[in-house]
């Protein structure tokens, strides 16, 4: 991640949701819906900010048979620069 105006050194956390769903959402739609989820663990302090530079966000699908198996599974891991 650049980081516009720190140090070099500077911490850039990595946000993974894998969507695990039976009917796969369009490209649109999948970023879209983890929106909601990425501000709730901005406000929950596990992660610094959202914000374009601060984060590497990674959203990928994973097709399932039943609705049983539909999960959301998200990793969040600090990279250094």
């Amino acid at each position: 991640c650049g980081h516009v105006g720190k140090t070099s050194g500077a911490s850039c956390t990595a946000v993974r949701f894998t969507l695990c769903r039976v009917r796969l959402l369009d490209v649109d739609a999948k970023y879209a819906s983890v929106k909601d989820l990425l501000d709730g663990l901005q406000y929950a302090g596990l992660i610094h900010s959202d914000k374009e530079g601060e984060i590497t966000l990674e959203v990928r699908q994973v097709k399932v048979k039943t609705k049983a198996e539909e999960r959301t599974e998200i990793e969040i891991e600090p990279e250094t620069e």
